[in-house]
């Protein structure tokens, strides 16, 4: 076994190819517990004590496939508090891609149901959940994001 500061990896071996997702043409094999990629091996030498900071994506796969374990999902996005206008923003933005009229349809939404459920994929990415929530009191909004 090998050690990271005082921590003993206590995993039997186990070889399992996993293909790059960005480079097609690259197939990693990860011996359980260590993977050749230079993602796991900066993790490892920047250990930080959080546990979940060890696993490249390409363990993590070989994990699920020996052991079906799998790692908690990453916790929601949240903005808050938020002006209409920044909500807008956040939802025409880069990082959503909403066109002007998507993004009033989920503010008005809001502002009269005081919550509005939204699905979309990110601009380049996954297909995410959201909620945009506001709050009548103060006036501002609560915008979330799951992926």
């Amino acid at each position: 076994m090998t050690a990271v500061g005082n921590l003993d990896m206590a995993v039997i071996p186990t070889a399992v190819a996993v293909a790059s997702e960005t480079d097609p043409d690259t197939v990693y094999q990860v011996q359980l517990p260590y993977c050749p990629c230079k993602d796991w091996r900066y993790r490892r030498a920047h250990f930080d004590g959080d546990f979940s900071s060890l696993f490249c994506k390409h363990l993590r796969t070989a994990l699920e496939r020996v052991s079906g374990w799998h790692s908690a999902p990453p916790a929601p996005e949240v903005h808050a508090p938020l002006t209409h206008v920044e909500v807008k923003e956040l939802l025409q933005g880069s990082k959503v891609g909403f066109q002007p009229r998507e993004a009033n349809g989920v503010l008005a939404r809001a502002a009269a149901n005081e919550i509005a459920e939204f699905r979309t994929r990110l601009t380049g990415g996954p297909l995410v959940d959201g909620t945009v929530e506001f709050n009548r009191l103060h006036g501002t909004y609560r915008v979330t994001i799951v992926r």
